[in-house]
């Protein structure tokens, strides 16, 4: 069990990295302000997934509750539906503001190297 986590975190951070070291071996990025971008759209892009699938599931939970009907069980799934989704959209909100938070901690640090990081559109 320790090593299928292991391996997936391994995995996780292969899959996100590697793009950025191909692109880097061609000349596309090579500062360290140009891959601060990158990773920030991406971040920016799975936020958006993510918030989308939270609120879907939002709905979901609450289509369960209404056609519960006092089914206990069916009650239940929606009350972890719901939190789930819940998480989910925290999660979410905290992703597409990643960027303004992370310049906002850590501007005056390691990000000083950086004349100015660009706006993500």
């Amino acid at each position: 069990m320790h090593y299928s986590k292991t391996a997936t975190v391994f995995l996780s951070a292969l899959t996100i990295v590697a793009p950025l070291i191909a692109a880097a071996q061609f000349g596309g990025t090579t500062d360290f302000c140009s891959v601060l971008v990158k990773i920030f759209n991406v971040v920016k892009v799975f936020g958006s997934v993510v918030l989308v699938v939270a609120v879907v599931m939002l709905l979901w939970a609450g289509i369960l509750f209404m056609t519960g009907g006092g089914n206990e069980e069916k009650i239940k799934q929606a009350r972890l539906i719901l939190i789930y989704s819940l998480v989910g959209l925290a999660v979410a909100i905290l992703a597409t503001q990643a960027d303004d938070i992370v310049k906002t901690v850590f501007a005056s640090s390691f990000l000083s190297s950086c004349v100015s990081i660009p706006e993500i559109t």
